[in-house]
């Protein structure tokens, strides 16, 4: 019997149930122009049930899933998979994250520059939403569809694709990269690799059009950065900037707002702005708690929200229609919540 050739491409992903909520990514790995050189890594808690590869991946060159213990941080998890990705080129993402069908055909040639991450375009799959505009410029804004191809620092974080090669081998350094992974990119660009960010690869981003999910984000991403921030600060200074913290909203909703796509998705009003400086007051308020208390390692709510689907769009109906069929895949009793 005739062997497969090594797939070109691994895509990680990481689920908390039994298929449910992977349909969508799959569909949109299974119509891509190079499907049958995708192979799709599926890493699962062991208790989840899944076993076998989920029954519209047929197209696809294979899938593996690999069971671990509870998923408590989704990039700790993806480590386990990307250890067992057999392609030269393994790709990251979230569930609610799709790939163009040409996607993944424009990743291999653009690794051919050497480079040790490419990252791809991130667009707005639901821009009906002031909030979903806020936060997609907020974690994406960075790279637009219209951006110009080049080196960067950073990566889109969890849609991003590397060299297996230049990844580290060991499971504990891994899972502290991708813990958290503006760290990997770190340690790639120390060890003298290069980031390189290429337009003509394009994902759709889901992104989150609720005030709850919101200002969850908003206030870890503020206690993430803080923590970060304020690691070798004295007591006086956290102090300082905690009481200051009001006035860091004006700095970080401007930055935001000149984030704000440039692909036509967006149109700048008064509400939009508010919507900006609220996301930012909260992050600050987020930013104190880490000068007042200290860092924290977990954000259990972000999480959470990395597996969400449906609760994402508040209700809203998204009007592009090739991410609207997929959301469809989903059973109608499930909020996507991966529960």
């Amino acid at each position: 019997m005739l062997s497969l050739p090594e797939p070109a491409l691994s895509v990680v992903v990481v689920t908390r149930d039994n298929h449910r909520t992977l349909r969508p990514i799959t569909e949109a790995l299974r119509v891509q122009t190079i499907a049958d050189r995708i192979e799709l890594v599926v890493v699962a808690p062991r208790d989840a049930g899944t076993t076998g590869p989920p029954p519209d991946a047929a197209d696809l060159h294979s899938v593996r899933v690999v069971e671990v213990g509870p998923v408590t941080n989704r990039g700790r998890a993806a480590a386990h998979g990307v250890l067992a990705a057999r392609a030269p080129i393994v790709a990251i993402t979230a569930q609610h994250c799709c790939p163009t069908p040409a996607g993944g055909a424009r990743v291999r040639p653009s690794h051919a520059g050497g480079w040790g991450g490419v990252g791809p375009a991130v667009g707005n799959a639901n821009p009906e939403s002031r909030l979903s505009q806020a936060i997609h410029a907020f974690g994406y804004g960075l790279f637009p569809r219209s951006g110009l191809p080049g080196l960067v620092e950073e990566l889109p974080l969890h849609n991003s694709s590397f060299r297996h090669e230049v990844l580290p081998q060991e499971i504990g350094v891994l899972e502290e990269l991708l813990g958290d992974e503006r760290l990997l990119h770190r340690a790639l660009r120390e060890r003298g690799h290069t980031l390189y960010f290429d337009p003509r690869i394009v994902k759709w981003h889901l992104n989150e059009a609720t005030w709850k999910l919101l200002s969850g984000l908003s206030y870890d991403s503020g206690r993430r950065y803080g923590g970060t921030r304020s690691a070798a600060w004295s007591g006086w200074r956290r102090a300082f900037y905690s009481a200051a913290s009001p006035f860091l909203s004006v700095p970080i909703a401007r930055n935001v707002w000149g984030k704000l796509s440039s692909d036509g998705e967006v149109r700048k009003d008064l509400p939009l702005a508010a919507v900006i400086w609220v996301c930012a007051l909260i992050h600050a308020f987020g930013e104190a708690g880490s000068y007042l208390r200290g860092s924290r390692d977990e954000f259990p709510f972000v999480e959470e929200d990395e597996f969400l689907i449906r609760e994402r769009l508040g209700g809203r109906v998204v009007r592009r229609r090739e991410i609207a069929s997929l959301i469809a895949l989903l059973d109608p009793t499930d909020g996507g919540t991966g529960r």
